[in-house]
């Protein structure tokens, strides 16, 4: 008697699905299995501390840019104009080391630049111009923005603050 019960449950339910909606009412849509003009998904860096950024940069006169008080991008740079700044980033739980594109030291590091690691990795920092505000003991800070384009990976943009010094 229970079985008869169940069998007929199981032809009611599958009734009522195969009936066309009411009027007005949205059917679910299956998934699709393969999207095809969806964009990549952006990268995203990962929060980094002393003891794993002080492994691949050099100490010294250098900048940070971090967002919701983490660090997020660390670049050093000798004050000589012919050098140019060694920074890291954490993505993907792997820390990659980046260079500037161009040279001028810690002056042009200070102001920001463009930064490319791994051959697919670029990054774009743009801070506030003007002096920056005093952040601490010989260091200053600005409002910045960081851009984070990995090849077929997608673009992040962030905002934070730059702060630079020693």
């Amino acid at each position: 008697m229970k079985w008869i019960a169940f069998a007929a449950a199981l032809s009611l339910v599958a009734c009522a699905q195969a009936e066309p909606p009411a009027e007005g009412v949205e059917t679910p849509q299956e998934p699709a299995t393969e999207d095809v003009g969806a964009a990549p998904a952006p990268p995203v860096l990962q929060p980094m501390v002393f003891d794993e950024f002080s492994t691949v940069v050099e100490p010294g006169l250098g900048c940070g840019f971090s967002a919701a008080d983490q660090t997020l991008f660390i670049a050093t740079a000798e004050p000589r104009d012919d050098v140019r700044a060694k920074g890291v980033v954490k993505l993907d739980g792997r820390l990659i080391p980046v260079t500037r594109t161009e040279a001028g030291g810690y002056n042009a590091l200070a102001e920001g630049g463009s930064f490319r690691g791994d051959a697919v990795l670029m990054i774009e920092l743009v801070r506030a111009p003007g002096e920056g505000t005093p952040s601490g003991t010989e260091t200053r800070a600005w409002d910045a923005s960081l851009t984070v384009t990995k090849d077929g990976g997608g673009v992040a943009e962030l905002s934070g603050t730059w702060d630079c010094g020693a």
